[in-house]
């Protein structure tokens, strides 16, 4: 007797199975190809294109979950060509005791279109640069206000290098204040003139990616002139260490007193992320 049903052709089942695992394979293969340039980079002014967009406390997760997805993707696909293997091999009875409705969506192909495009992208470079000098022109004038008055403070013995999450949370700690208040600070960001002896310097702060991206501030006053400071160019600034009351707030700002020619440009090579 002649088997009295029908055994359609399992490619198109195999193929679909194929092209979401050779998705979830690119998605890792991108994970891995954007988290390794940016835990090597040394010169935040060269950004990879994960550095744009994320924090680098995430780089490893980044590394680790395509390296997963890798992994994962190897297993899945052998596993799929064993099962077909198995499958070619098999003989049907007249009755084989099993259903053979294999239903496939006709939308599969375009949610390969839809899935590989983020893949795409990447592999386009984008995205290909950080926020933009009018962008972060915007975000530093954004509140600020004129500085209450500058005192002068006693000098105070010690100096060393602070960061700028430092340097911002002393500014909201009295007793932080009084005690770093007077001290030689030496400081490295990007810097925005003001006026003839007045300049912000800044350091753009990413919690979790770019969207929270906000710039942490403090404030130049120079004895002479800043003629010849290119805006948002990386310094080292080191000079006398205060904190200013913000008229109308209970903020206080960090600045820095200093003269011109202790400001002084850096290079970029090795500075971390904020």
């Amino acid at each position: 007797m002649s088997d009295a049903h029908g055994h359609p052709d399992h490619g198109d089942e195999y193929l679909e199975q194929l092209s979401t695992i050779g998705i979830c394979g690119a998605f890792g293969a991108v994970a891995v190809a954007l988290a390794v340039p940016a835990l090597l980079n040394e010169d935040i002014s060269t950004p990879s294109v994960l550095m744009i967009v994320l924090n680098q406390n995430f780089y490893g997760f980044v590394l680790a979950a395509g390296i997963v997805l890798l992994a994962l993707t190897l297993v899945r696909a052998l596993a799929i060509c064993l099962e077909a293997g198995e499958h070619r091999n098999h003989v049907h009875g007249p009755d084989c005791g099993h259903d053979h409705d294999h239903s496939r969506s006709d939308g599969v192909y375009w949610r390969v279109v839809v899935l590989l495009f983020p893949v795409v992208l990447v592999v386009w470079g984008q995205p290909n640069q950080g926020f933009s000098n009018a962008w972060i022109d915007d975000q530093l004038v954004r509140g600020q206000t004129e500085l209450g008055q500058v005192k002068s403070v006693t000098a105070k013995e010690g100096g060393r290098r602070f960061s700028f999450d430092e340097l911002n949370a002393f500014a909201n700690n009295a007793d932080k204040r009084e005690s770093e208040e007077g001290k030689t600070a030496t400081v490295k960001g990007q810097i925005r003139t003001l006026g003839d002896k007045e300049a912000t310097l800044y350091r753009l702060k990413m919690t979790c990616c770019a969207a929270d991206t906000i710039p942490l501030k403090a404030r130049i006053i120079t004895e002479t002139s800043l003629g010849g400071i290119t805006d948002h160019v990386w310094v080292e600034v080191t000079g006398q260490l205060q904190f200013v009351h913000v008229p109308g707030s209970a903020d206080y700002l960090p600045l820095l007193k200093t003269d011109v020619k202790n400001i002084k440009s850096v290079t970029t090579r090795g500075i971390q992320p904020e």
